[in-house]
């Protein structure tokens, strides 16, 4: 059925507004995104399971951790960066990452930052176009 204007006139389809797709796209992309890359890690856990010995149960328990950890994470952070700013709770995100890197994959990173004494997150941030 058509839609009428008033008195019952036919309306013509070129006339009605188009609807803009572009936010559903955008959002069903970071889903489509999210998703993939929370299960990425997945056959991994076959090497895990090779590597340290663990059970069935051990390797449920890691993947269901990991997902009740990520998406509160995801909601509580969210909402940090809308009110805090996205770049403070990146910088707080990447001084996070920086104190627990191990001194393994600092040895193999291209880049390693400098102490937070030194100002390692302000030239993290610098370095890649955050600041």
């Amino acid at each position: 059925m058509l839609p009428t204007a008033s008195k019952g006139r036919r309306v013509s389809l070129d006339v009605m507004p188009r609807r803009r797709t572009a936010p559903f796209y955008i959002v069903a992309t970071a889903l489509f995104v999210l998703l993939v890359a929370s299960n990425m890690p997945t056959p991994l856990y076959a090497v895990y399971r090779e590597r340290f010995g663990f059970s069935s149960a051990v390797l449920t328990l890691i993947f269901a951790t990991y997902a009740v950890v990520l998406v509160p994470s995801l909601l509580l952070f969210g909402q940090l960066s809308d009110r805090l700013g996205r770049r403070r709770v990146i910088a707080a995100g990447l001084g996070v990452a920086m104190g627990n890197s191990t001194a393994d994959a600092c040895a193999v990173a291209d880049r390693v930052a400098p102490s937070n004494d030194e100002d390692g997150i302000a030239v993290t941030l610098e370095a890649l176009g955050l600041a």
